[in-house]
């Protein structure tokens, strides 16, 4: 097997993932912020690009790569948001391409975030996302996403992360393949 060079692969692939980004179909052109995420786990690097679309409605852009395995995971979603007292969140779904080497799947992931703001500037955020194998599709039966994170707003526009998630893939072999495993920090900015 050819391992693919690792900045090459990253470049193609945040390359693709702005061009989505940039796509007015996909993201409304007033004036709510979009927020971009950099995650460095332990196993692999997480880009996202999230779109508040208006006061109930949000998307997300984004891309997983985990080079040691030769993973790709892109995904998509919409989602709806709201807010109760010191909690907010966002219920949706994914949808999700993964190139598992060699191995290649899609389908849908159900769930979302919740977010309890502890103090003004300090957020406790958790997230469950799941898609069974009747929204599983090509090589892939399952898809099983879960985190825990603390997110500390520095400025107004960027903030500091550190938590403990799992990215978890089930091809139809049966093998569970992580994805991404452990701990990992995350810088997110906003514009």
């Amino acid at each position: 097997m050819k391992k693919r060079p690792i900045a090459k692969t990253l470049a193609k692939y945040l390359a693709a993932l702005t061009s989505l980004a940039l796509c007015p179909s996909l993201f409304s052109t007033g004036a709510l912020a979009k927020d971009v995420s950099l995650r460095v786990g332990e196993e692999a690097v997480w880009v996202a690009i999230d779109q508040q679309l208006n006061e109930t409605h949000a998307s997300q852009l984004g891309l997983v790569f985990n080079s040691d395995d030769d993973i790709n995971i892109v995904s998509g979603g919409l989602f709806a948001t709201g807010q109760r007292e010191q909690f907010s969140g966002r219920l949706g779904a994914k949808v999700y391409y993964a190139d598992l080497d060699g191995d290649n799947g899609y389908g849908i992931s159900l769930g979302g975030d919740l977010v309890f703001a502890v103090l003004p500037q300090l957020d406790i955020i958790s997230g469950l996302y799941f898609g069974p194998s009747s929204i599983s599709f090509s090589d892939v039966d399952r898809y099983e996403e879960w985190f825990i994170k603390a997110r500390y707003q520095m400025f107004e526009s960027g903030a500091l992360t550190g938590g403990y998630g799992t990215l978890a893939l089930k091809p139809d072999d049966g093998k569970d393949v992580k994805v991404d495993d452990g701990f990992f920090v995350e810088m997110s900015l906003r514009f």
